[in-house]
């Protein structure tokens, strides 16, 4: 592993404490792997398993997990009520099979609307009271597989 030794300035201040000098190479609060690399990992996740990811950067499991779910959340963590009118849901299982969401689609697009935990008619539910009049007066149809 590639070590990168940089030095910077700490301030003490008698009101604040001690102060670190932002360098701009790492988000603040995210993880020990400069703003660089954890974008590359992020791109390598969209085209190589997670096992092939560790062997090629030599990173830990979980660090990998919370960088590409950092990434994930900003780009879906917002419900997006934009559609053509024909919805699609379908439910995904995941940690062999003992958890599940519901995924809703644009079925014209293939773009993802919205990510519910459990598989629950409450979850679907929060989705439909959550989406403006204005959005759900426009749904022609919905397919479902559940």
């Amino acid at each position: 592993m590639l070590n990168v030794i940089l030095h910077y300035r700490k301030i003490h201040c008698l009101n604040c404490g001690i102060k670190l000098e932002k360098t701009g190479l790492t988000s603040p609060g995210g993880h020990r792997a400069t703003n660089r690399l954890t974008q590359y990992t992020h791109e390598l996740c969209q085209h190589m398993t997670v096992k092939e990811l560790l062997e090629h950067l030599n990173l830990h499991r979980e660090t990998v997990k919370e960088i590409d779910q950092k990434f994930l959340k900003k780009e879906f963590g917002e419900t997006n009520h934009s559609h053509s009118g024909l919805i699609t849901m379908d439910e995904v299982s995941f940690a062999q099979h003992h958890r599940h969401l519901i995924v809703v689609l644009d079925f014209k697009t293939g773009c993802v609307i919205w990510l519910g935990k459990e598989r629950k008619a409450d979850t679907l539910n929060d989705f439909f009271e959550k989406m403006p009049q204005k959005k759900l007066k426009q749904i022609k149809a919905i397919t479902m597989d559940m």
